[in-house]
């Protein structure tokens, strides 16, 4: 072959080399532009349509859940709310029924006793049953105490007295008082009905209490005064026994010694001691048996038993 022949097929094989070298070149961008797309993808930012239709659902589902999220949250504080609104009512209803449970009781008993003994004075000779109620509300106190012989006294009768009275009771810290009046009818002692005006105050100190008890006739017997001053102990042995001593001394003024043991003179009357044991049988019925010793002072020639010895034993029902 020529010379001239090899020079025009070199120059025809050009193109074809340049087209190839052309091709590759666009092979190389396609490829890199297809990497530059897949770190676009990785990058959160697609570059063909369905990626950019699958990340507006991706985007639109994670705002829902943004969404949900944030409505739970707002509805959380507000159920959270109501909850404690609803637990705060139903610690007010158990409050206020313990209230209600603390500010009521009653209280109903029957007493057999040896003998009826007031403030020193003996009423009685032979036993006696007493009926008693009372209702408590909301610091007032209803009470009817009742006394009838067993058999006759000494006179050939029965004693009967019937005392009903009423009274409230305010408490400060350790400290109460407690204002009331109180109503006696005895028959037949002689005596005419009454009506007295009381005040009871004292100081609590756990298990002790120091008192004061005052009263003051304002009907039949107006202007006489008898006043007892004592100590007191209660305490709670076991969950259903109680146990309850008082030690006391009473006072009185010249016109309730008059009337009551016909001597017109004041004077320290009495000195007494008492206990009882408390016995919750069940949450309503107890038992109570109780002893009382008293003695008069300086009065003690105005009558024939100066010191009187007091037991008996009570059933009663409270709530």
């Amino acid at each position: 072959m020529s010379l001239a022949a090899l020079l025009l097929l070199a120059h025809q094989s050009m193109p074809i080399a340049a087209s190839v070298g052309d091709s590759e070149h666009d092979v190389t961008a396609v490829e890199s532009d297809n990497d530059e797309t897949v770190e676009g993808d990785e990058d959160g930012e697609p570059a063909t349509p369905v990626n950019e239709h699958e990340a507006t659902i991706k985007q639109a589902q994670t705002q829902d859940s943004r969404s949900a999220e944030e409505v739970r949250q707002s509805r959380a504080p507000k159920n959270s709310g109501k909850a404690e609104h609803a637990s705060s009512e139903a610690t007010t209803e158990d409050d206020a029924s313990e209230d209600d449970d603390a500010d009521f009781s009653a209280e109903a008993q029957i007493d057999i006793a040896n003998r009826l003994v007031w403030r020193g004075i003996a009423f009685s000779h032979h036993a006696l049953w007493e009926p008693s109620a009372s209702i408590l509300l909301y610091g007032f106190t209803a009470e009817y105490w009742s006394a009838y012989t067993l058999t006759n006294e000494l006179s050939g009768r029965h004693l009967a007295a019937v005392v009903p009275s009423l009274s409230y009771e305010a408490a400060f810290e350790h400290v109460y008082l407690k204002p009331g009046v109180i109503y006696y009818a005895v028959s037949p002692d002689g005596l005419q009905p009454t009506l007295e005006g009381t005040l009871e105050g004292g100081y609590e100190a756990g298990d002790f209490r120091i008192f004061s008890e005052n009263a003051l006739d304002v009907a039949a017997y107006a202007g006489a005064y008898f006043g007892l001053a004592g100590a007191r102990y209660e305490r709670r042995v076991r969950r259903n026994i109680q146990l309850d001593a008082k030690l006391e001394a009473g006072f009185a003024n010249a016109t309730f010694n008059q009337t009551y043991l016909d001597a017109h003179r004041a004077a320290l009357n009495l000195l007494g001691a008492s206990a009882s044991v408390h016995f919750n049988l069940n949450d309503f019925l107890y038992l109570l048996p109780h002893f009382e010793f008293t003695t008069l002072l300086m009065l003690r020639s105005q009558v024939t038993q100066p010191t009187l010895l007091v037991g008996g034993c009570a059933v009663g029902v409270e709530y």
